[in-house]
């Protein structure tokens, strides 16, 4: 793991600590998934590492989401996309979401109307 071998010797509990004084908890997890997106380790390695976190769920999401807009759809689907049962309904899902995000004035009244159980 490339990150590991950047950060060996580094205690991230006391690194946890002298952040929670400064920075506010839902900015820790942003400030994770950035580091995270932006450092130089593979996909497996960003999101097992986000996974190890005290808050996963939330670095996971971030890490994700930061990654996939970097990124592009590409990585995901030649990787670990490709296997995911609902791959295609996903893609279907996140296409709808991202046009209507760009073309839409009020995107999240429209996605309710295409995706009213939703």
């Amino acid at each position: 793991m490339a990150f590991a071998r950047r950060t060996r010797g580094v205690d991230a509990d006391r690194c946890d600590d002298a952040w929670a004084g400064v920075v506010r908890p839902q900015h820790r997890e942003l400030a994770a998934a950035l580091y995270l997106a932006s450092c130089d380790v593979d996909l497996d390695d960003a999101l097992e590492l986000a996974a190890q976190a005290k808050d996963p769920d939330r670095i996971c999401a971030l890490n994700g989401a930061l990654i996939g807009a970097s990124t592009g759809v590409t990585p995901w689907m030649e990787e670990q996309f490709a296997q995911h049962e609902f791959a295609w309904q996903i893609e279907v899902l996140v296409r709808d979401l991202f046009v209507v995000g760009l073309t839409s004035d009020e995107p999240v009244e429209e996605i309710r109307a295409w995706y009213p159980k939703w």
